[in-house]
This record gives structure tokens, sequence and C-alpha cells, in this order.
């Protein structure tokens, strides 16, 4: 993740000293004058102690040597030794009052040691002793600088740079100044002519690094981080030992990149010149942590972030780096608070409150991060992050074109900004070549970005380029061998390529290496498991992954993910108890995130028959995701189920307003006006929806399972042979072809008998050929024997339904029937009583067979009770048959006319006297 931000830079200015010494001194053996000149012949070849032991040599056969007193204090400062620096400047203040350099350099000892008003008698006095001297007057536009008055600072420095034109210092200065108020450009173009000045008078060593430190900043700032990268690395070589962001900035760039070792020897090397200072110490254990998170030591990572912040000066930049810091490795609360503290010392600061919105949209708190980031922009309309930031929430809220402009305006501030074309690949997906120049940018910038390469191989894998993704991940490990991200994708493409052996072998290696504690690693074995369809094995992984998860810090974006897993493979087994409590689990940890899960949670509640609460998940998904076509579909034909036709209208011309092209809900409404006889209202519609989709076979079948229910067979029989035609592989299709030849053959009283029975064999036949276990094929098979007098042949089938489905409630009735007929009397009723308790747990509305088909079983229990001379029980049912008004007449159903029942009942009430 990029951070953005102004920092402030405290720079120290190395100045060509003129010293004039009398001809005696000129004339003296091994004067001062001599060793510094031998000192400027040397200087870039010797290290700083062996110069301070050149000077101190000096000292010792002068004491008076105010020169060599001066130079120490400056090698001491160069060293951030800012002690050690103030005694050897005061000590040749003492000596020689009216020399005005250790002034000078009092002056930046004061400002590294926060002491204005230190600084400024120290300005004074430089003043006194030489008001015309360029140094001192540099050194007052610095303390302007410390104050903030970069104005001020300006207008000074372009006065001396008016009088003295060939001085490269003050043009870096101003350069700095610019730089401090955002003013780039101009930045810039002062470092520039700096840098050629310093070139002309054929500058060498430390006075040289000024404009490269200023260029590099400056190129930092405007994202060129090739530049930036190019002027700190040549900074730093001319002045290694001066303490400076540079060296932080220049690790930032490297970790960009995605060398984390550079970026972790860069900070070293920071460190050892400023050992004691703890902005030092905690920018290095940040960086550490990032390394230890890469190579899947994340335990150590966490640590080493609350290692630092126990040193991490209190203040609003480092509560930021902290906050960034737990991004990067995914703990977005943790961000989140860090950023909260950042704010609460500086609300306007813009950086942390587009960290904070970044992390809330992570936690998938949406409209607080909408907020949070609007007001960011406020403050600064010009933040590359929050602009990404908002791109990312519009392509959760499928508002695309949003996205698209949010991603490009960031993309225009920031032509670095990975995460930018990121989204950028996202919202280009169904453009596989584009989503791919997005991707490969977004990952060019910055290698470390793993939703650019996940999202990368995903699309690769998709459109069937997996040796591509492979060859990629083959080539990433050879350069980054300990990063586990990497590893984790080269077992995810080899399992997408069916090489699950080599891919767990891996999964296995990294679960080993990380001390088998990583969660996510768990849940991943999982899913290729599931790939490899081992469910058992899958939901092993999947437990582990949510037992470690339950003991370790809980990370949003996979906290769900064992959950997830767990729910879909007891589902794949028919456990829809066990899924139903993990794809609830998952929903409560994140709510937002992947609505497969909600469909599957409304699919299982459809299958048990809980229809109210399928309604509600389908409402769910539509508040997430308003643009699902399908979900609209799916919650039509549940209200349509119900026989609630008014709200199952409603949601199909919800559907058609929003997809005026989708056939499926002009078959749901035409579906309606069928069963409401409005039948010249669906002609249009389906002749519409055939026009546009005139192969969908799920079209035809759910028109010929109206008509059926309309029971207008001939055209539920065209209907349903149309959906085979196109899809012959479906044994629900062939098993409702089966039952309408049935009703046909019970219809028809001619010739057709036979051949509409031989077909409903035929297609009940095909069905069990797809299904050897569906059991209303084999109930209707079972149906037609027994309808042919083969009772033993149907009990069998009838039997076997029961086994398979225990609550087959058309079976338990036939079964009941039959038992009656055999004079199994006991059986019978168990049979009936079992298919009645069932019919009240339905939740649609009955229909006139459903009626029909209790109302028979009332009679047959009161038959068989008055069998068994239960005359109580046979009068009560019998009265409850008389309750159910049903015009319907069918030889399945038919046991006693209204008449024959009153006659019963009187004859029961008398044996009962």
């Amino acid at each position: 993740m990029k951070k953005r931000k102004k920092k402030t830079f405290f720079l120290a200015i190395l100045v060509l000293i003129i010293i004039i010494y009398s001809l005696q001194l000129i004339k003296q053996i091994k004067s001062p004058i001599k060793i510094y000149s031998n000192y400027k012949d040397e200087k870039i070849n010797l290290n700083y102690s062996k110069k301070i032991e050149n000077f101190m040599q000096s000292i010792k056969k002068n004491s008076s040597d105010y020169i060599s007193n001066y130079l120490i204090a400056r090698e001491y400062f160069n060293q951030n030794e800012i002690e050690k620096a103030e005694i050897y400047a005061n000590k040749s203040t003492k000596i020689k009052p009216n020399y005005s350099n250790p002034y000078n350099l009092l002056l930046d000892i004061y400002l590294r040691k926060d002491k204005p008003t230190s600084a400024k008698k120290a300005l004074e006095k430089a003043f006194d002793i030489d008001a015309t001297n360029i140094k001192t007057k540099i050194d007052l536009s610095k303390l302007y600088m410390h104050k903030k008055d970069y104005l001020n600072a300006i207008s000074l420095l372009k006065e001396i740079i008016n009088e003295n034109p060939e001085n490269p210092y003050p043009y870096s200065y101003i350069g700095f100044s610019y730089l401090f108020i955002g003013e780039y450009n101009i930045s810039e173009l002062y470092f520039n002519e700096s840098k050629k000045l310093l070139e002309k008078g054929k500058e060498s060593g430390e006075n040289f690094a000024c404009p490269y430190e200023g260029l590099g900043i400056t190129y930092y700032q405007t994202y060129n981080y090739k530049k930036s990268k190019e002027f700190l690395i040549k900074s730093i070589e001319l002045r290694p030992g001066l303490v400076s962001d540079k060296y932080k900035l220049l690790a930032n760039i490297y970790e960009k990149e995605g060398n984390v070792d550079a970026a972790i020897n860069i900070t070293e090397q920071w460190l050892k010149f400023d050992p004691e200072n703890p902005n030092v110490k905690y920018f290095y254990l940040l960086k550490k942590s990032f390394k230890e998170y890469l190579e899947g030591k994340y335990d150590k990572s966490i640590e080493l972030i609350e290692k630092a912040k126990k040193i991490q000066p209190i203040n609003a930049i480092t509560y930021e780096e902290t906050g960034w810091a737990y991004f990067k490795i995914f703990k977005y609360e943790n961000a989140a608070q860090s950023f909260i503290q950042s704010i609460n010392i500086d609300p306007l600061r813009h950086t942390s409150l587009s960290g904070l919105g970044l992390s809330l949209y992570y936690m998938e708190r949406y409209d607080e991060s909408k907020k949070i980031l609007k007001k960011s922009l406020e403050l600064f309309n010009v933040s590359d992050l929050t602009y990404t930031s908002l791109g990312f929430i519009s392509i959760y809220e499928k508002k695309f074109e949003n996205a698209n402009e949010f991603l490009k305006k960031a993309i225009s501030i920031n032509q670095y900004n990975d995460l930018a074309y990121t989204g950028m690949g996202i919202i280009n997906e169904n453009n596989f070549t584009q989503a791919i120049d997005f991707y490969e940018k977004a990952l060019e910038i910055n290698p470390n970005n793993q939703k650019a390469y996940s999202l990368l191989i995903e699309i690769l894998n998709k459109n069937n380029f997996s040796y591509k993704a492979l060859e990629k991940i083959k080539k990433d490990i050879k350069l980054f061998p300990n990063n586990i991200y990497f590893q984790l994708q080269h077992a995810l493409i080899l399992s997408y390529m069916n090489n699950y052996t080599e891919a767990i072998k891996i999964m296995e290696y990294l679960i080993e290496i990380t001390k088998n504690k990583d969660p996510i690693l768990y849940s991943e074995l999982g899913f290729i498991y599931s790939q490899k369809g081992d469910s058992y094995l899958a939901i092993e992984n999947f437990k582990k992954s949510a037992e470690f998860f339950n003991i370790s810090n809980k990370t949003y974006n996979y906290y769900s993910c064992p959950y997830d897993g767990l729910g879909m493979e007891y589902y794949k087994l028919n456990k829809l108890n066990e899924s139903i409590i993990n794809l609830k689990t998952a929903i409560s940890i994140n709510p937002n995130i992947d609505i497969k899960k909600y469909e599957t949670l409304a699919d299982i509640y459809f299958k048990k028959n809980e229809l109210d609460k399928a309604i509600e998940i389908y409402k769910k998904i539509l508040e997430i995701d308003s643009a699902k076509e399908k979900v609209y579909i799916e919650l039509g034909l549940i209200y349509f189920e119900l026989d609630k036709f008014n709200e199952s209208s409603t949601i199909f011309k919800i559907a058609l307003e929003k997809f005026p092209n989708n056939s499926m809900a002009m078959t749901g409404l035409a579906k309606i006006y069928i069963m409401t006889n409005e039948e010249k209202k669906a002609e249009p519609l389906i002749k519409k929806a055939i026009n546009l989709d005139s192969k969908n076979s799920w079209m035809y079948h759910e028109l010929g399972i109206t008509y059926f229910m309309k029971n207008n067979y001939k055209s539920a029989k065209n209907m349903f042979k149309k959906s085979i035609f196109y899809d012959i592989k479906d044994d629900k299709k062939f098993n409702n072809l089966g039952w309408t030849y049935y009703e046909l053959y019970k219809q028809n009283n001619n010739t057709k008998n036979n051949s509409y029975s031989i077909k409903a064999f035929e297609a009940f036949n095909k069905s069990l050929i797809l299904n050897p276990k569906n059991v209303n094929a084999l109930a209707g098979v079972g149906t037609l024997y027994n309808h042919l007098n083969k009772t033993n042949m149907a009990l069998d089938l009838f039997n076997k339904v029961i086994k398979i489905k225990p609550d087959h409630k058309l079976t338990l009735y036939k079964l009941g029937r039959i038992y009656y007929t055999l004079k199994n009397y006991n059986v019978a009723i168990d049979m009936l009583n079992n298919a009645i308790k069932i019919a009240k747990k339905e939740s649609h509305i009955p229909s006139e067979k459903d009626k029909k088909s209790l109302q028979s079983s009332y009679q047959v229990l009161a038959l068989a009770n008055y069998e068994l001379n239960h005359f109580e029980e046979a009068i009560s049912y019998l009265k409850k048959s008389l309750k159910i008004k049903t015009n319907i007449d069918h030889g399945d159903y038919n046991v006693l006319t209204e008449k024959e029942t009153l006659k019963l009942l009187k004859l029961l009430n008398e044996k009962k006297k």
C-alpha cells in the first residue's frame, strides 16, 4: 500500500569555508591550514573517524585551533552525534568569538534539537560578526523554514540569488521551500539549477548531495519512483552520514518494487548512522515486520509491529505509519485504530482519513467508509488514494461508471497507483486483454500487490491460460524464493490444472514452515480438496482453519473462509442442517462478501420447503446486489409456488423494468397469466421470450409445469418435449413428461390409452437412467403398475421410494391406499397419517389435487378404522373429509362421494350408540 504524505525535512548545508590566515600561520609547519588542505584533498576517501582523529591531533599540538574544533563539530553533526557537535562548536566560539562558521553550525544543531530560540540567538551572533556572509543569510531562511514561514524564506532566498546568481546553495533551499508547500514543478526547477551550478563549479562530495536529495524527494512526492530512486541513491553516496528521510523514502521505493530485502538493508544503513533515534528504530521494525509476514511468520510480524508501537514517537505521522503497517498484513481493525489515533492528533491529516476509509472498506463497513473518504476529499481533493478507495466502493455497489471515473482520476494524479490499476482490471474483466493489461501494470508497479496477483491468476485460469499463470509464478518464485504468497499461488494454479498431488504437497510444506498455525493455508488446502472432490478431507482442513482463526486475531477478509467452505461441503453431502449452521456463521462474520453463500442458503431452505426463509435470504441478496437478475427470477418463482401471484407478478415486473430482455422474467409473468386464466396476456410474453431465447430449456420446462398445474396436459406435453430437446440430460424433465403422459392416459378412455401408458413408462425409465434415485420417477412407475393391478411390483417400487425419501407424500398416500385394499389396516393408517402430517407442513396453498388427496386420505382412514371397529376415530375422519370442498374428479383420488360419506357417517353414529 502506498503512503502519501508531506514530510518536513531538516537539512544541514555544508558550506565552502573561505579561511583566511595570517602570513605567520601560513608559514607554520604542519599548521591547521596545512592539515585542512590535506583533508580537502583526501576527504572523499577518509572515513569520519579518521577525519576527527586528524583534527584532534591538530588540537593537541595547538589548543587555540578554533578551525579544527569547528570541523570536528561539523563531522559529529554529520554523524548525528548532536551533543558532541554542540560541545566542539561552542569551544570554537570561545577560542575565536568573531568566527561566524561555528554559529552557523550551532543554528543547524539547535534546529535539529527543535530549539528555535537558541537557533535564533546563534544566527543573531553570526549576523553581528558578518552581516554580509551569504551563509548567514541562508541560515536566516532556514529559521523561517523551521517556523513553516516558507513565503518569507522564499523571498529572502530570491534576494540572495539576485545578489549571488552563481551560488548553488540558495537554489537548493528555495527548492526545499517550494517542496514543503507542494509546488513540486517549481522545486524541481530550482534543484536542477543548483545541481547545474555545482557541476559547473566542479563541486564534489558532501556539498554536492543537497540538490540530489531534493530531487529525490520531489520525484517521490510526484510518484516518479524510478527517478526518485536514482537521485536518492546518488545523494546517499555523496553524503551517507547525514541523517535524513532520504533513507526512509528509498526503503519505501524498494518495498514498492517488491525488493523487501533491499528496503531492510537501506534502513539498516540509516540505523547505523543514527542508532539511538526512536524514529529510525521504529521504521526499521515496521520494515522487518512486513518481511516476516511475506515469509509466513505471522506471529513474528505482529510481534514486531507491537514492539515498534512501544517505541514510536507519539505523533500523527507515526500513528499513520503503524496503521499502514497493519493494513499491509490485512489487520484492518488494528489499522483503523491506528489511523483514528493519528486523526485525533491531527484532524486535518487527509492521508490518515484515506487510510481509515480504506480500512473500513475492507471491514465491509461501506457507509462509514464513504463518509470518511468524502471528508478526506474536502480537505485535500487531489488525493489519489481517496479516489481509489471511492472507486473500490463503487465497484462493490456495482456502479461501474462511477468506479471508472474515480479510478481514472486517481491514475491522473498518480500514474504509479497500483491499487487504481487493480480496480480498473476488475471493472474491465469482461475484456480479457484489457483486464490483463491493468493487472500486469499494477504488478509492474508493486509486485507485492496480492489482490492484483490473485485476480491476474484467476482470469488467466478462467480463460484457459493456466500455463501462462504457471510460467509467471515460477519466474516470480525464482526472484522471491521466500515469499509464501507466491508459493500459495503456485499451489492454487496447479489445483486449477487438476494437478492436486503437487498442489497438496506445496500446501503441506507451507503449513509446516508456518508451524501449522496459519488458518488461511488450511482454508486454501480445504478448497483444493473440495476441487478434487474429497469433501471429507476438505471438511477436516476447514475445521482446522476455523479452530486457528478462533484462537488468533480475526482477519476480516479471510475469517469467514472456513465456514464458507464447511457450508458448501456439507451442502454437497446433503447434510443440510450442518450446512445452514456454517453458512450462517460465515454470513455473521462477513455479511456482504460472496453472495454464493446466500444463494446456497436460500436453495437449502427451498429444498427443506421453508419457503418464507428462502424469501428472506433472496431479499437480502438483492439488498447487497440489486443487479442480480437470477435472484429476481428465483424470488418470483417462490411466490408463485406459494400461490402469491400478486407478489410474484410484482417481482417479475421489476425484473423486466431492470432487464427488459430477460426471457425468464417474461416466462414467470406468463406462468401467472396462465394460472389466473389470462392466457391472452401470456401469449405475447411467451412468443417474445422464445424469440429472444429459443433454445432455453428452462423456459419450456417452466411453462410445461404451469400447463400441467392447469390440467392442460397436451400443452404441458409439448412444452416438456421442447425442453428435453434442448437438454436431454435432466432427469426431472423426463419425470415430468412421464407424469404428463400418465395424466393423458387417465384422461382418455379410447384407443390412445396404451400409447400414453407406454410413453409414460419410457419417460420415467429415461429419468431413472439419468438418476436412479429420482423418487418421483420411481413413484411414477409404481403408480402405473398399481393402475395396471400389478400390486406387488407397485409395492416394491413404493417401498424403495420410502427408503430413499421417507417423507415422500404421494408415495405414503399410495401405500396407504394399497395396504387398505390388502386389509392391512394398521399399516394403512400409519402411512396415511404420515402423509397428512407432511401435507400440513407444506408452505404453499393447497392445489385442488392436494385438497382431493387430503380428503380421500381422511376417507380411507375412516374406512380402515371402521374395519377395526374404531368408530369414534372413523366418525372424526369422515367429519374432517366433509369440511374439504373440492370438485375435482380423478380416479387416483376418488374414494367416497359426499352422499356415500354421509350415509357411512349415519351408519357409524348408529353403531356407536
